[in-house]
């Protein structure tokens, strides 16, 4: 497996099965539990999604910089960061056990105290996991590394079915979730005898805090803006609502996989192309291309989880799909500000990519607060897509700061605004209206069509550009 191309595509199997699989599980989740408990899984994993977030440390981001040398440089770089992971995870843990646990047991649709106490324990030891995976993708075993993904997966998927079969609930699934990552845990490091053993070294402390922070703040402001709706929502909106909306959001995420091959394609190569020859009339056609692949992949998602919803889901669930349009926007947009960071990656430090995430987390937070009192799901709506409204008006500025890229901007407001009709007609419940998104379609197909013609067959979409 030392061929690029094979690795690549490893990696990419990974990815997309183990988000993938969360799709596959969710016509047996809506058969199995009704809304009251669906949502009590969705809340403990909005509570421990920002915990596993802060729990990883950003280990692997501080492995990949620092490693140097060989084979035993990077094995001793490994203990040590083995050694930061038991510093700082175990006390993250027991500020968990003692102070978080009692502040959100309280709060409505919370999971039973020991199953939370227990899946709070394993997201604070996610270095444990991260770390061997880092490892191993940093020395050249990728194949190893897929496998191991695939494997926790079937394993969580397999305890998730067979723990709502045989009545266990939502506890027992979250019970053996931790359990699971407990025999990972053990697993992955007797894998590495002679390089698991940490190794205590304070020195490297300052320059991983340093090196991690923002990358940990952007995750948490992007988690902000993915999934703390659901805080605010909670004792705000009736528990079979929240469950109609949380299942909406499940299918909105399959947008993201639907991008990530372009994405795959076009991310590592894209400072190169901005520093290249016509390098902003570049970057916007293939922003233009990306959109229009954002466009076509969501009238896809909106067609087939329509089918999806009203072939598997009980009728309890359907009202799903009156969210789903605009979750997928609000995808879409996330997905979009993705396409557009380019010019503040190509900055020497990472602090403005932070910057303008917790720009957009702060706007959707205060905006959570003052509109779901009032307006319940349709501000948390509202509030999400300001947020990542703000972080696409960021991004673009810092377009003009760093040489003025002629995105096509009313065409692709244009784009979305036709995109998001035809996905309201597509997911109007049993009578989905389809000539509108078929000429849609194809006005998009057309559109993605000259973005990637050569220059000399392909009429001017990108203003200077032809």
């Amino acid at each position: 497996m030392k061929s690029p191309v094979s690795a690549v595509l490893l990696y990419a199997a990974s990815v997309a099965f183990g988000k993938g699989l969360v799709l596959f599980t969710l016509p047996f989740l809506t058969r199995t539990l009704p809304p009251e408990d669906f949502i009590r899984l969705d809340m403990a994993a909005a509570l421990i999604e920002p915990i596993g977030l802060i729990g990883c440390l950003a280990i692997a981001e501080t492995l990949f910089r620092f490693a140097k040398g060989g084979a035993e440089d990077q094995a001793r770089l490994t203990r040590i960061l083995a050694g930061l992971a038991a510093g700082l995870g175990l006390p993250l843990a027991l500020l968990c056990q003692v102070l978080l646990v009692p502040m959100i047991m309280g709060w409505p649709n919370m999971p039973g105290e020991t199953a939370l106490r227990l899946a709070l324990l394993s997201a604070c030891l996610g270095a444990f996991i991260e770390l061997p995976l880092a490892y191993w993708r940093l020395t050249g075993h990728p194949l190893r590394f897929t496998a191991f993904v695939i494997g926790r997966a079937l394993a969580q998927a397999a305890m998730l079915i067979g723990g709502l079969h045989a009545g266990f609930g939502v506890d027992g699934v979250l019970i053996g979730n931790a359990a699971i990552d407990a025999l990972v845990i053990l697993l992955l490091w007797r894998l590495m005898p002679g390089r698991g053993l940490p190794r205590l070294d304070p020195a490297l402390l300052p320059a991983h805090l340093r090196y991690a922070g923002p990358i940990i703040g952007g995750g948490l402001a992007m988690f902000a803006l993915g999934a703390m709706d659901r805080w605010f929502l909670a004792g705000a909106v009736a528990p079979a609502a929240l469950a109609h909306y949380a299942l909406a959001a499940k299918l909105a995420m399959a947008l993201a996989l639907a991008i990530q091959p372009f994405g795959l394609w076009w991310y590592p190569r894209r400072l190169a192309v901005l520093a290249g020859p016509d390098g902003p009339a570049e970057t916007a056609r293939f922003w233009l291309a990306g959109l229009a692949l954002l466009c076509l992949g969501a009238l896809a998602v909106t067609g087939l989880a329509r089918l999806f919803v009203l072939g598997l889901f009980p009728i309890a669930y359907h009202g799903a799909l009156a969210y789903l349009p605009w979750l997928i926007l609000l995808v879409l947009l996330n997905e979009l500000a993705s396409l557009s960071n380019g010019p503040a990656y190509a900055r020497a430090a990472g602090w403005r990519v932070l910057a303008v995430n917790l720009a957009g987390a702060l706007v959707a937070l205060v905006l959570y607060a003052l509109l779901i009192p009032r307006l319940g799901l349709a501000g948390a709506i509202v509030a999400t897509a300001a947020g990542q409204t703000c972080r696409l008006v960021l991004f673009w500025a810092e377009t003009e700061a760093r040489g003025r890229i002629p995105y096509p901007l009313p065409l692709g407001i244009a784009m979305i605004g036709a995109t998001l009709v035809a996905m309201m007609a597509l997911a109007d419940g049993p009578h989905a209206g389809w000539a509108w998104p078929a000429v849609t379609g194809a006005m998009l197909l057309l559109v993605l069509g000259r973005a990637f013609l050569p220059p000399k067959g392909r009429q001017a979409l990108v203003p200077g550009q032809g």
